[in-house]
This record gives C-alpha cells, structure tokens and sequence, in this order.
C-alpha cells in the first residue's frame, strides 16, 4: 500500500517548508532515540540465540554441536 499526502501552499515560504518535510521521508536510516535496540538486543539475544537479524561473524549457539545431539 501506498501511501501519499496533499498540501495546498499559499506562498513561496509554505511551499519550501513543505519541501523540507518530504525530504525527511526520504531518509533511509534510522535512529534508536530512547536506546531500547540495545536493552532488546541483550535480552532477546540470550533468550533466543541465532534469531537475531544483525549480521555477525558467526551465528553463536544457533546450532548445538553434534555431540549434543
């Protein structure tokens, strides 16, 4: 679903401010303001080892080793 929005500008001043605000959702990044990312990471990653979506060197404790089997 798409989304889009509509704007009636009056002047030059509205039409740059406007401009201004659909540039923001161009942005592609993200940003954790509160810091809860960090605080989740270190709960769920022991809770629920290799489920992680973060791209690491290995997958730590996604696999038990065979002789565990």
């Amino acid at each position: 679903m798409v989304s889009s929005f509509g704007w009636l500008d009056v002047d030059a001043e509205q039409w740059q401010q406007m401009l201004e605000v659909v540039d923001l959702f161009r942005e592609t990044g993200t940003v954790d303001d509160l810091g809860v990312g960090t605080i989740r990471d270190a709960i769920s990653d022991p809770l629920f080892p290799g489920t992680s979506a973060r791209v690491g060197p290995t997958l730590r404790g996604s696999c038990p080793p065979s002789w565990a089997l």
